[in-house]
């Protein structure tokens, strides 16, 4: 998106997630990889060649075009627990980046992911048992890191004073810098943003609908709260501050979308950090396990290779 996006929507089965913007694009998500789905829908050329569309032929549109899209996999737990090796694999077994950085791009994930099922399906019949283990064991480690609320990159966060120290000073100046701007941008988008999320809260009568309703009102409602609002600050100031005023309102919104996340990663962090501080044996333990998982995929990647080499032989 090039602009805040106004609303989430999942899908029924909770496999995809639609996203809607103020740039009038939906765009479709695979939950499991976080990649987009396709290319995303502008709503404004829908509209022109739909004349007659409405929210009930633009959901059906994605939908059909999604079916299409998913990434081929046999069954939909099969995805979820290569996604989780992926994401456990790309820790490295070492400290994470801090918050607002990615060890990885999406693109390389998803590379990452496909690779990770084409040696899953090269093997899942030759070495069944020790494909089976392995998944048992992602399994389960999935279900406990979620249980406990923890990404498989927070287990080896650093429990040093230095680091803690010097993780609280680097968002906390984050923080107060970006205040005033997110609050800008709250205090500006808040009305316009209620009012759209109960038109589609009251309008949809499916989850998967959220998203459609929530970009047609808002094609129409925050260009009108931006004309108002501006014209406002024209008539009780200057033409000079309303144009300053205008220009600051897309900005200050993408920014508040953004400071909003990052407060969420400095949360999930914090929490993490002091589960591990009351119980140090615990990411001790799960550290551990996290480790081996990876030892254990790297086993695999030789395998697979032998496996290559078995089958070039014998041709």
């Amino acid at each position: 998106h090039a602009a805040p996006v106004r609303a989430l929507a999942f899908g029924p089965e909770g496999t995809v997630l639609a996203s809607g913007g103020e740039d009038s694009k939906v765009v479709v998500w695979d939950v499991g990889s976080d990649v987009p789905l396709g290319e995303p829908i502008d709503v404004r050329k829908w509209q022109e060649n739909n004349p007659q569309g409405g929210p009930e032929e633009l959901t059906a549109e994605i939908e059909n075009g999604v079916k299409g899209l998913t990434i081929n996999f046999e069954e939909r737990q099969e995805s979820v627990l290569l996604n989780w090796a992926a994401d456990v694999l790309s820790t490295e077994g070492t400290e994470p980046v801090p918050i607002g950085r990615r060890k990885e791009t999406v693109a390389a994930h998803l590379s990452l992911v496909q690779l990770m099922k084409e040696r899953y399906d090269l093997l899942k019949d030759t070495r069944v048992r020790e494909v089976q283990d392995l998944r048992d064991r992602v399994d389960r480690y999935r279900s406990e890191l979620r249980q406990l609320g923890i990404v498989p990159a927070e287990v080896y966060i650093a429990m040093d004073s230095r680091h803690a120290g010097w993780f609280v000073v680097r968002e906390a100046v984050v923080l107060l810098l970006g205040l005033p701007i997110a609050a800008w941008g709250t205090l500006n988008h808040f009305v316009p943003y209620q009012i759209i999320r109960f038109m589609a809260l009251r309008f949809s009568e499916k989850r998967d609908q959220l998203a459609t309703n929530v970009v047609f009102p808002g094609i129409v409602i925050f260009p009108v709260f931006y004309l108002a609002q501006t014209a406002a600050v024209w008539i009780f100031a200057s033409f000079t501050w309303a144009m300053l005023y205008v220009l600051s309102l897309p900005f200050s919104g993408y920014f508040t979308v953004l400071y909003r996340d990052r407060l969420g990663g400095i949360l999930q962090r914090v929490r993490a950090f002091a589960r591990f501080l009351r119980r140090p044996d615990l990411q001790e333990r799960l550290a551990a396990e996290g480790r081996d998982i990876i030892e254990d995929l790297r086993r695999l990647e030789e395998a697979v290779v032998d496996e290559r080499q078995a089958g070039t032989g014998n041709r």
